[in-house]
C-alpha cells in the first residue's frame, strides 16, 4: 500500500521514507509515515497505529543546546497544536499527560525514545482514523472513549495528504525557527 512492507515484533509496518534536509547540518534522516497493524488483537501494553492516523517519526540529532527532552516533547506537541488550528481546530496541552487534545479528547499522542542524543519514535496524529478499531485497548493507559479525530471534531472534510504537508511545515518551522533563535 505505502511502500516497503515488514514483519517486527508481532506488527507490521509499512512505510514510506523521505529525506528532508535541513540548515546547520541537521538531518531528517527518515520521516517515517508508518502503520503497524498488530498480529492479534489481545493487546496489552504496544503501539497501534491504524489507517487514518498520521504516524511521523522525527529521527533527529539533539546537539548541545537541543538536549532538553521535555523541551523536546513541548515542541512536538506544538507542532501538532499549530497543524491542527490551520484546520480550524483549537488543541492544547494537558500538564499531566503527553499528547494534545481537542475538547478533552486526546487526538494526538507522543511516544519517543532517545539514543546517544539521537530521537526516535514519535508521535500519531488522529485523522479519519475508524475509533472502532482501538476499542479494544487502552490507548496511552486512558479508556478508547477518551480518543478523537480530526474528522470528529471538524465540520470540513480532513485531506489526509493536506494534514501531513501542514504537520511537516509546522515541524520545519518549529526545528529551525525555535530552536535555533
Amino acid at each position: 500500500i505505502l511502500g516497503r512492507t515488514k514483519q517486527l515484533g508481532g506488527r507490521i509496518l509499512f512505510w514510506r521514507h523521505r529525506i528532508r534536509p535541513f540548515l546547520n547540518g541537521i538531518i531528517l534522516r527518515a520521516w517515517r509515515i508508518a502503520l503497524a497493524i498488530p498480529c492479534a488483537l489481545s493487546i496489552g501494553d504496544i503501539s497501534f497505529h491504524e489507517p487514518g492516523q498520521l504516524v511521523v517519526y522525527p529521527i533527529v540529532k539533539l546537539c548541545d543546546q537541543r538536549r532538553d527532552i521535555s523541551y523536546f516533547l513541548r515542541g512536538l506537541e506544538e507542532v501538532i497544536i499549530q497543524t491542527l488550528l490551520a484546520f480550524g481546530l483549537s488543541a492544547k496541552r494537558d500538564p499531566r499527560n503527553t499528547g494534545v487534545w481537542v475538547n478533552d479528547l486526546k487526538i494526538a499522542s507522543i511516544g519517543i525514545a532517545i539514543r546517544r542524543w539521537v530521537t526516535w519514535h514519535g508521535l500519531a496524529l488522529n485523522i479519519n482514523n475508524p475509533l472502532h478499531i482501538s476499542q479494544q485497548i487502552h490507548p496511552c493507559g486512558f479508556p478508547a472513549e477518551i480518543m478523537t479525530t480530526m474528522a470528529c471534531q471538524s465540520k470540513e472534510s480532513i485531506s489526509y495528504n493536506a494534514v501531513k504537508e501542514k504537520l511537516i511545515e509546522s515541524f520545519i518551522s518549529w526545528w529551525l525557527n525555535d530552536w535555533i533563535s
